[in-house]
């Protein structure tokens, strides 16, 4: 495992990116960013990470052969470093060591660019028209996709026992594709530390999709030691959007499962508030980098105290999605749909057998 010190950073796509299209616009001026040394470096830091896939390469060739770049290959692995804050409020994000890892063979590049300004204006062009064909010229525009999670670093620093025991989780572990337009696609390990007062108080980390255009995310339950649960989503750029804490130490939450509830095709997630307490559902929706609540009504649960499992879910019987979950008195097995507002119906007396059954569509007409 990698240490959590100072770690190697490779994914840094989504800034470098932004970067990128900074320097292509900049190019197309007459201002020199400086002397050919400099803008090598300038250069260097905005395309010198590792370009993995084959949009990247005929990006990177487009944009030297147009300009006259002297693309050089650099020794070793190249990689980026950053301070892990471990004693802070914000995770800890730590890639795995490239000696710790297969099939590392990217080559960060450094570049000097000519002073012709119409042959820079045409590299823009070849650019950008890669950019708009879907070439995903840095290799990341469909990677960093999430496509394992596991918990790690099982903790007793959280004394709450919901789940059956005293023993929580204080990392979170994301296998993520780290080239999907290889010829090989390759994957890296990415590790979520939690700060030393949170932990992952949860069975399992779900892969869910969170939006449209198929992104997926890992869904999980991190509680606070003085403010309780919360649901989060976590990338391998850390943490994506989460609800707020309950607000009081020792409450917990319970996820039913995210997809799109309403039909409207944005990812809602769903999940039972306190359900020993306040036996509340809830349902909220991804809005770029947060979570807004969309519906809630009191009334059900999916979990007892000391289950090491969760009730329920999601189920389409070929109508449309439907929450399955118990009513709060455990009396019945109850659907719910979210059309804008949660409208439950009763499938029958609660049971194990009845949740299952519902879940299969038994109960379907």
């Amino acid at each position: 495992m990698g240490e959590c010190d100072w770690s190697p950073i490779a994914y840094v796509g989504k800034p470098l990116y932004g970067g990128g299209v900074w320097a292509l616009l900049r190019s197309t001026s007459r201002l020199s960013p400086g002397s050919p040394s400099v803008r090598a470096r300038l250069l260097g830091v905005l395309f010198g990470f590792w370009m993995p896939s084959a949009g990247a390469r005929v990006f990177v060739a487009c944009f030297a052969l147009a300009t006259g770049f002297g693309v050089r290959a650099a020794s070793g692995p190249g990689a980026w470093t950053i301070p892990n804050r471990t004693d802070g409020e914000t995770p800890a994000r730590c890639m795995l060591r490239p000696s710790e890892l297969n099939s590392w063979s990217r080559t960060p590049v450094a570049a000097d660019i000519s002073s012709n300004t119409a042959t820079r204006q045409a590299a823009c062009l070849c650019a950008v028209s890669l950019m708009l064909a879907g070439a995903a010229p840095f290799g990341y525009a469909a990677d960093g996709d999430v496509v394992a999670a596991t918990y790690a670093d099982p903790t007793t620093r959280y004394a709450h026992g919901v789940l059956g025991d005293a023993v929580e989780w204080g990392s979170l572990h994301l296998t993520v594709r780290a080239c999907s337009g290889c010829a090989e696609p390759t994957s890296e390990d990415v590790v979520i530390q939690l700060p030393q007062r949170r932990v992952f108080e949860d069975l399992a980390p779900r892969v869910v999709t969170v939006n449209a255009a198929g992104d997926r995310a890992a869904l999980v339950v991190e509680s606070d030691r003085t403010d309780g649960a919360r649901l989060a989503l976590y990338t391998a750029d850390g943490l994506l959007a989460a609800t707020p804490f309950i607000g009081t130490a020792n409450r917990w939450l319970a996820p039913i499962g995210a997809a799109d509830l309403d039909g409207d095709g944005a990812v809602e997630f769903a999940y039972i508030d306190r359900p020993h307490l306040a036996k509340t559902l809830r349902v909220w929706q991804l809005d770029g980098d947060r979570l807004t609540e969309e519906a809630n009504a009191t009334g059900f649960s999916n979990h007892r105290i000391g289950w090491d499992y969760i009730e329920g879910g999601l189920r389409d019987c070929g109508d449309g999605i439907e929450m399955v979950v118990a009513s709060g008195n455990w009396r019945h097995v109850v659907a719910v749909r979210h059309d804008g507002t949660l409208t439950p119906r009763v499938l029958g007396p609660y049971s194990a057998a009845a949740i299952a059954a519902a879940m299969a569509c038994v109960d379907a007409d």
